[in-house]
């Protein structure tokens, strides 16, 4: 990967890329989630509020890349708790396995954590607009490394 002169790569050897992955993940049907939902049902569809994973749906959605103004997240914040990796997404992002928790001992968990998030963070950004905004919620534990 070539990030230009003053750019930065962030590679992972032996893995996937970030549109590699994409490339296999398998959209899901849509619906409107009535609860928060509000106004005319022609409305609705301009300004949707999606629940679940969020690689999925962008998938779903990539129709409207460079399209969308905000993009908000909030992934597993990696403290050892609430983060599960499963190794096998890199060959098969559809594999339904959550995979382990990834305990605060393992040396390589800020590696895990930045391999989930890279497609993720990737497939936001094409999404959005030049001016677009993506919000990703991080507590303080992972936000500087």
């Amino acid at each position: 990967a070539d990030a230009g002169k003053n750019g930065i790569v962030m590679s992972y050897t032996g893995r996937a890329a970030p549109w590699q992955i994409i490339r296999q993940v398998k959209p899901k049907l849509h619906r409107i989630i009535k609860k928060v939902s509000f106004g005319e049902e022609t409305a609705q569809s301009e300004n949707e509020i999606w629940d679940g994973e969020n690689l999925s749906a962008m998938v779903t959605l990539y129709k409207y890349r460079g399209q969308v103004d905000l993009v908000v997240t909030d992934p597993p914040y990696n403290t050892g708790e609430d983060f599960r990796y499963n190794d096998k997404w890199d060959k098969d992002p559809n594999d339904p396995d959550l995979g382990d928790v990834v305990p605060k001992d393992d040396g390589s968990k800020h590696s895990k954590w930045l391999r989930f998030m890279t497609p993720r963070i990737w497939m936001m950004r094409e999404m959005l607009t030049p001016g677009g905004v993506m919000a990703i919620c991080i507590d303080h534990r992972e936000l500087f490394r």
